[in-house]
């Protein structure tokens, strides 16, 4: 792994004119290039990821057909006779171990994994002002490349029709816009999907048990689609037509032209896979202010305007891997600002030594009780405050692109503000701390994810990062020596007890209508406060 780095540092000097009010003169400022390229240690974690599921090494078998009807259920035989057509055979021993096609759900491991690699950028610019002030801008960049994602392996194919050109998502799209503009299955216009891959379908067994033999391919499909999926479940539609276990389409003569299997793959409804796929880039402008004072005071301000970008990925604070790409055939769907994105990131800290006491401003002339009391206190302070996290909208049970994962439900008008409003109105029920101000506008502004979408990532904002630290400190000299004292400390952490919201919990799903938008735990802590005594000698 060809790791190369670059630094440069340049430490200009002018002694007039407008250098020398930019810069300085010699030793008063700097800037400083640098770029990098540096890899991720993986591979343990992934390792036992993937030998809990493995198979041949933990499995576990699911019958596809163990779901029966009254009628075809096999009949009571005693409490210890299992009915065979309930046991699924094992598969054959062989290496490597072959999975039976038994449409299952599980992860895997892509072949060619490799080392995951981040590029860095940075340029800045440091000038020193005299009397302990220190200005920094500067710009910062990280580049992710080859980031361990994971996606479906297994995700429907998107055939195309050789004859119309038109795809299984084109078709599927266009058949739940029909739904949704109020037309009824019956009169739904032909979709040349359908009709040139299912013209056997209005002599099915479907047909003849739910539509009419009378009506086109695409009216049946569209009762069908009715009947068993709801609107926007148009994977289990797919299931229904291609897929031969319990008879779906083959034993109804409703498989395609090209036989059942077209879509789907008979061994799998769903692998997350682990590959080498992910990109990322994050893109930073920082300043900082700093001001230091020869008795130990200390002043710092930092201001971070950020943006990062990315296929998927998770905040820390969650402690779980990033998500799942929902439709690996158009990876670019889920391309967002990424989960921990933090647009503006503010902080500030200081310490401050009361000017009281022996050797001080005020009080140099102490004895030594009055100094041991009101001599030696230091004040110090933090302060950070961050701009709102990033979060989604649930597509409710509904599966219009993937069989195992339902994606987020897309945004089709302007949405309302977003944040934190601690007594917004609930649509139902008590009101109470909610991401929107009024969650009812806000629902409306979904909806329902068209077959072939991901849905819209990471377009609401939450509530940020609040917290001021603060602490007192005491300082005893020890009368028997002064290089011995003892300090006695007050801290306080979320020193004004505020409030703030997780994103990462919050009622945010088209199938919660109810409780839309409200919060369910708080980012970060209650006030914490703790002392401690220490003895430096």
């Amino acid at each position: 792994n060809f790791a190369p780095r670059l630094g440069i540092a340049w430490s200009p000097g002018f002694e007039s004119g407008l250098g020398k009010f930019l810069f300085g003169g010699a030793g008063k400022s700097s800037i400083r290039v640098g770029a990098g390229m540096f890899y991720d240690i993986f591979g343990q974690g992934i390792l036992r990821r993937f030998d809990a599921t493995a198979f041949g090494l933990s499995t576990a078998l699911t019958n596809p057909s163990a779901s029966q009807t009254l009628s075809t259920a096999p009949r009571f035989t005693g409490v210890t006779n299992i009915p065979q057509s309930l046991v699924e055979p094992p598969p054959p021993a062989s290496f490597p171990a072959t999975p039976p096609d038994i449409f299952a759900i599980t992860n895997a491991l892509d072949d060619t994994i490799r080392p995951p690699y981040s590029m860095t950028a940075n340029v800045n610019w440091g000038r020193e002002f005299g009397r302990g002030w220190f200005v920094q801008a500067g710009y910062v960049g990280r580049f992710g490349r080859r980031l361990l994602t994971q996606e479906d392996a297994a995700t429907p194919t998107n055939f195309r029709d050789p004859t119309s050109g038109q795809t299984y998502f084109d078709a599927a799209s266009q058949l739940i816009r029909y739904s949704k503009e109020g037309v009824a299955p019956e009169n739904t216009p032909a979709i040349p999907f359908f009709e040139n891959l299912w013209p056997n379908f209005r002599n099915s067994l479907y047909t003849n048990a739910f539509g009419d033999p009378s009506l086109s391919v695409t009216q049946n499909i569209a009762i069908l689609n009715d009947v068993f999926v709801g609107n926007e479940d148009t994977t289990f539609l797919a299931y229904l037509l291609d897929n031969p276990i319990q008879g779906s389409c083959a034993a109804r003569n409703a498989c395609s032209v090209k036989g059942p299997w077209l879509m789907f793959h008979p061994q799998y409804s769903y692998l997350s896979v682990w590959r080498s796929i992910g990109s990322s880039n994050y893109h930073a402008g920082q300043f900082n202010l700093r001001k230091s004072w020869s008795n130990g005071d200390l002043f710092d301000f930092n201001y971070t305007l950020s943006k990062s970008i990315d296929f998927g990925s998770a905040a820390e604070r969650v402690g779980t891997t990033t998500g799942v790409i929902t439709n690996p055939w158009f990876r670019d769907q889920f391309r967002a600002v990424s989960d921990f994105d933090t647009r503006h990131l503010v902080t500030a800290a200081a310490v401050y030594n009361l000017p009281i006491g022996r050797g001080k401003r005020w009080g140099t002339g102490f004895g030594g009780f009055a100094d041991a009391v009101l001599g030696g206190w230091q004040l110090g302070g933090i302060w950070r405050q961050s701009s709102g996290f990033p979060t989604g909208v649930g597509n409710g049970r509904f599966w219009p692109t993937n069989w195992n994962l339902t994606g987020l439900a897309t945004a089709v008008k302007p949405l309302p503000d977003s944040g934190s409003f601690k007594n917004a109105p609930s649509i139902v029920g008590a009101g109470g701390p909610n991401i929107f101000g009024n969650p009812s506008q806000a629902i409306d502004s979904f909806d329902f994810t068209l077959p072939g979408d991901s849905g819209s990532r990471n377009v609401v904002r939450g509530d940020g990062f609040f917290q001021i630290d603060a602490n007192v400190a005491k300082r005893f000299t020890m009368p028997w020596n002064e290089g011995h004292s003892l300090q006695f400390r007050a801290e306080a952490f979320n020193l004004t007890n505020t409030v703030r919201f997780d994103v990462y919990d919050v009622s945010l799903n088209l199938g919660t209508r109810g409780t839309f938008g409200r919060y369910n735990s708080q980012l970060g802590g209650p006030r914490v406060m703790q002392f401690g005594l220490r003895y430096d000698f």
